[in-house]
C-alpha cells in the first residue's frame, strides 16, 4: 500500500488563506487595544472637601442605681499558728534526751561556696535546728554567725539536709530543738558537721 502525498502547488493557496487570516486577527486585536486605550479622557480630577461640624452623638439615658441589700460583714481572717506542741507542753524536767544526729547531705563539700573558697573565707556557724517527734527538721535558725553571709547562708542550707532521732520524754518521742554546727576549712575537703 503507498500513501500518496498532495503536490505542494495544491496546499500554497490553503496556506496563503489561513496566514492573511491569523494577519487580519492580530492586526485587529492591536488596533483594538489601542483604541481602547485613547477612549478614556486625560484630564485631571477635580475633588473639593467639604467639612462640616462634628456631630454629638446623644448621651445614653442614664440607668437607675440598682437597690442592693447590704452583704455581711467579712469576718477578719485570723492568721494560723503552728505549734511544736511537744516542746511547749513539756517542761525541762521530763525531756531526758536531746536530738540526736544521725546523718548530713551525702556531698557536703557542693555547699562550700566557691566565692567563699576565693576569697579564702572560712570559720564555723552555729544553727539551732528544730526537729520533730519524726525526726524531720522542722526549723532552722541562725545562732552564731561566722561573719561571712555566705557561709552563714550555706550552713543552713546543710542544716536543713540533716537528717535526727528525735529527742525521747517518758519513753515517747517528742519534738525539740539543739544546738548545730558546721565547720567551713580550707584544709578539708568537706565543712565538718558537728553537734
Amino acid at each position: 500500500m503507498t500513501i500518496r502525498t498532495l503536490p505542494w502547488r495544491r496546499r500554497v493557496p490553503t496556506l496563503l488563506i489561513a496566514t492573511l487570516l491569523q494577519a487580519l486577527f492580530v492586526v485587529a486585536f492591536l488596533r483594538g487595544l489601542s483604541l481602547a486605550g485613547h477612549a478614556l479622557p486625560a484630564r485631571p480630577l477635580l475633588v473639593s472637601i467639604i467639612t462640616a461640624p462634628p456631630v454629638r452623638a446623644p448621651l445614653p439615658p442614664k440607668l437607675p442605681v440598682p437597690n442592693l441589700a447590704q452583704a455581711p460583714a467579712i469576718p477578719p481572717l485570723i492568721a494560723p499558728v503552728v505549734v511544736l506542741p511537744s516542746v511547749l507542753a513539756t517542761n525541762a524536767t521530763s525531756v531526758q534526751s536531746a536530738p540526736t544526729f544521725v546523718s548530713g547531705p551525702l556531698d557536703a563539700d557542693e555547699y562550700y561556696p566557691m566565692e567563699a573558697r576565693a576569697t579564702f573565707s572560712q570559720g564555723h556557724v552555729w544553727t539551732r535546728v528544730c526537729v520533730y517527734s519524726t525526726g524531720d527538721v522542722a526549723s532552722v535558725a541562725l545562732l552564731q554567725p561566722s561573719g561571712d553571709a555566705q557561709l552563714d547562708q550555706a550552713a543552713l542550707t546543710v542544716a536543713k539536709l540533716t537528717r535526727w532521732k528525735p529527742a525521747m520524754a517518758n519513753g515517747k518521742p517528742v519534738a525539740r530543738c539543739t544546738r548545730f554546727r558546721v565547720d567551713f576549712s580550707l584544709r578539708r575537703s568537706a565543712p565538718l558537721l558537728l553537734n
